[in-house]
Parts: structure tokens; sequence; C-alpha cells
């Protein structure tokens, strides 16, 4: 977090008007190779937990947009009525491409379903 704090005041200085947090020492979006090397490099030496040889960046995102979804869960409100919050945080151009999430996490999955009423015997 330190680290992240000093480059937040030095790019604030340098880029003040950038809408961009990690940008390339001329003030520009970094390139997706660089995000990607960089990435490796940082986080090579993570033990993955899936089925992928190595841990890739969007194993973050994804684990990011699991935890935040799961912690909604866990409040009065729940997730209900967020997730259109989030897929705009993640950038997704359909809130259908958020909803992926509920479904790839068991415990997400169940507290969607609880959301969901058993149809009684007489309404099939």
């Amino acid at each position: 977090m330190e680290a992240l704090k000093r480059y937040h005041t030095r790019r604030l200085r340098l880029w003040p008007h950038s809408p961009l947090f990690l940008v390339s020492d001329r003030g520009r979006p970094l390139s997706g190779s660089t995000v990607h090397k960089t990435f490796r490099q940082l986080a090579g030496s993570i033990v993955p937990t899936s089925n992928w040889p190595t841990v890739r960046i969007h194993d973050l995102r994804h684990t990011f947009a699991c935890q935040v979804i799961e912690k909604w869960e866990r409040t009065k409100r729940r997730a209900v009525g967020r997730i259109a919050i989030l897929s705009r945080y993640l950038g997704h151009a359909r809130v259908t491409d958020t909803y992926w999430y509920l479904s790839a996490v068991p415990e997400l999955l169940a507290a969607a379903a609880r959301n969901f009423k058993t149809p009684r015997h007489e309404d099939r």
C-alpha cells in the first residue's frame, strides 16, 4: 500500500489531469504487453490455486469481483440491485457479463438461488 501511495502522489504531481491511475513515464495508458509482462515478473512466485500453470492478471479481477459480491451478500442489503454498480466498475458492456460471477463460485450461486422461491406443487 505504501508503494501505491507514493506512486499516486508522484503521478498526481506529474500527470494531474490523467483519468488513469497507472500511466507510462509519458502519462499515457500502459500497453497491454507491458502490463502482462510486469505482472508475470511480479507474480512469478505466486502458486496458482487453479488448473492454470501461472497466476493470470485476470484471476485478480475475478477474485476481486467474487469477493465484492460475497461481501455484499453478508450485508443486510445483500447484492440485490448492486450488480449493476460492479458491472460498471469492471467496465462490462452488459450487466449479464457480471452476473456470470454468481455462477462461478458455488457460494455465490447458492446465495443467488435464495432470492427465488420454490414453486408450489399447484403452481406447476
